[in-house]
């Protein structure tokens, strides 16, 4: 009886050590989940608005054209720089800013900010941003 007393607590004692440890991860994998989806959004907002800067010409003062991310349109008449906000299904969003310098080297500047959840000063919110210039 002795030993099977001892035999269930060391069995318990190595539970409760598994189950701290899992629990203590809980956290981190939802913020890894959160930043996954925040870089994906702001990578899939850069990606809408190259398309829409290259294969379209959009973002061309003189002749704007709207711009159509996710199902949703946007109305470009013409503004520097160009800022909207793309809601994507998947409990995450991205501000978009395009920015067509006058003169100098470089013909646009993207700012891409991927927001999960997109909620502002919900728990777990990361924001990743890609900057593209070309």
């Amino acid at each position: 009886m002795f030993y099977a007393l001892i035999i269930i607590s060391i069995v318990m004692a190595v539970s409760l050590a598994v189950f701290s440890l899992i629990s203590g991860g809980l956290p981190l994998a939802e913020i890894i989940k959160n930043s996954q989806k925040a870089f994906f959004a702001a990578d899939a907002g850069a990606e809408c608005v190259l398309y829409w800067d290259i294969k379209e010409d959009a973002f061309d003062s003189s002749n704007p054209k709207d711009i159509t991310c996710a199902e949703s349109t946007f109305t470009n008449q013409g503004e520097n720089p160009f800022n909207f906000t793309l809601n994507l299904s998947s409990d995450a969003c991205v501000d978009i800013s395009v920015v067509k310098p006058l003169s100098g080297p470089i013909k646009t500047e993207i700012t891409s900010a991927g927001h999960s959840p997109c909620q502002a000063g919900a728990k777990n919110r990361v924001e990743r941003t890609l900057e593209i210039s070309y």
